[in-house]
């Protein structure tokens, strides 16, 4: 019986570590690179944190340091989805490995940014939607 109720546990744990080992959505695909957005767990109002992964195939050079690469940036962007904006709150370049090589973070009083690109809108429509869902 002992046995029975221990392995029942230890495949309960195993399905929830499953469950929240990652809740990656992929939001576009480029021949060389694939943009993908984080589950959030909550939102405020009609204001919303997303976190976006972008994955190259290549590795490329940080702008400014050539001999420095990166294949992953992990952005954390605020958004206003009725007004369509956005800023950036952090970055974090990685490389092949996933060890960081450089990372930004914006000053509390950066500025909202309206959204003027298509390849911006393609990604603020689904992180509105899922902010949207997750509403308090």
């Amino acid at each position: 019986m002992r046995i029975t109720a221990f392995l029942l546990s230890l495949a309960l744990a195993g399905t929830l570590a499953a469950r929240q080992k990652s809740k990656w959505v992929r939001v576009h695909t480029y021949d060389d690179a694939v943009i993908e957005m984080e589950e959030i767990n909550l939102s405020f109002g009609n204001f919303g944190r997303v976190r976006f992964r972008t994955v190259f195939k290549k590795p490329r050079p940080l702008h400014g340091e050539p001999e420095v690469t990166f294949k992953t940036v992990v952005e954390d962007m605020e958004i206003l989805c009725a007004e369509r904006k956005y800023r950036l709150g952090e970055a974090v370049y990685l490389d092949a490995k996933g060890v960081p090589v450089h990372s930004y973070k914006a000053r509390a009083d950066e500025e909202w940014e309206e959204v003027r690109t298509h390849m911006m809108m393609r990604l603020l429509t689904p992180a509105c939607r899922m902010i949207e869902k997750k509403r308090l």
